[in-house]
């Protein structure tokens, strides 16, 4: 066939095509004006009564309340947080499935070389929706009392300290490890099976360090039990009152937890935009910040297209400490 001939057939064609995706983009945008039109499943890869699930429900509820269908919250825990974002990823794109992510999934992706989703490829970012501090605490008759003492301490005595946490991978684990790497120290970890007993011993004096979030340990500082060194956000934070930044002693230091919403990857713009345009909503209503604050979190928010992003350094970033301490989940 020579070129002219192609090119009439094309022009021939062109109206046919253009009436076809003009076609698509009113029926895509029907899609998002009647969304939704009955129940949504949020998947949240976490155990009942987690903080994860109470904000999933907090947000759900809200979204029932303004929209009429309701959102039912679907626990699938297991796995690091994998089985549930399986289910998520194999979902149909059609805006009625909704999964809740935290920095514990992105850590269990990385470990497991058998995962059978892309975080990227897979799924599509909604909105950031509430981020979370760590905490560097030590047991009173450690003689530190900042983070410049613990890392003079460290150097002096490597592998003496002992630091604690929930597992193998888990997010204040690999919180130490950046920790080691950017200041050259090194202390030896401790793994539990699970949060609790790691906190029962650094309050007993079995171990010196943990990293954790705020709400369990803001009480027990306050007590005199434990004492805190420093925060691991950029800023300064009202849920460590007192305490200054880990990164005013090492330059660039900053780890948080954070939760956010994803679809399968897919779904509508329009449908990802009014999610979106809602939770923001719902995350400015007042009567959520006393909740939020006794969760340990704080409400931020966040364009799909910020979500997107932070996802993809927190891939990198992690990835990295996870590729040089070879950690495995547990």
């Amino acid at each position: 066939m020579n070129k002219t001939l192609l090119r009439q057939r094309l022009r021939r064609c062109a109206p046919a095509l253009m009436s076809l995706l003009a076609a698509l983009v009113l029926a895509a945008s029907a899609a998002a004006q009647n969304y939704p039109a009955r129940t949504l499943r949020m998947i949240v890869p976490n155990a009942v009564g987690s903080a994860p699930d109470i904000i999933a429900r907090m947000i759900g509820q809200k979204l029932t309340e303004a929209w009429g269908p309701q959102v039912v919250v679907d626990n699938r825990a297991g796995a690091g947080g994998m089985i549930g974002t399986e289910l998520a990823a194999r979902s149909a794109p059609d805006g009625y499935t909704l999964l809740m992510v935290t920095a514990t999934v992105i850590n269990s992706t990385l470990m497991n070389t058998n995962a059978t989703y892309d975080m990227v490829r897979d799924f599509a970012p909604v909105s950031l929706m509430v981020t979370t501090p760590y905490v560097f605490v030590v047991h009173p008759s450690t003689p530190v009392h900042n983070i410049n003492e613990l890392i003079a301490l460290a150097k002096a005595k490597p592998q003496q300290i002992l630091y604690g946490s929930g597992g193998s991978g888990s997010a204040p684990h690999l919180c130490v490890e950046i920790f080691q790497s950017m200041t050259g120290t090194k202390m030896t970890h401790v793994a539990y099976k699970g949060f609790t007993p790691a906190l029962n011993d650094l309050v007993a004096g079995q171990i010196q360090l943990i990293c954790a979030s705020t709400p369990t340990l803001v009480s027990l500082m306050s007590g005199g039990k434990l004492r805190g060194l420093g925060v691991t956000t950029l800023n300064p934070t009202s849920l460590a009152p007192g305490l200054r930044p880990i990164n005013t002693a090492v330059r660039g230091f900053e780890v948080q937890g954070w939760y956010g919403l994803f679809v399968p990857a897919g779904t509508p713009a329009d449908i990802v935009t009014k999610l979106n345009t809602e939770i923001a909503r719902s995350l400015r209503k007042p009567q959520f910040q006393e909740k939020f604050t006794s969760l340990g979190v704080e409400a931020v928010g966040s364009t799909p297209q910020e979500l997107g992003t932070l996802l993809k350094s927190e891939l990198a970033k992690w990835g990295k400490i996870i590729k040089a301490t070879g950690a495995r989940m547990e």
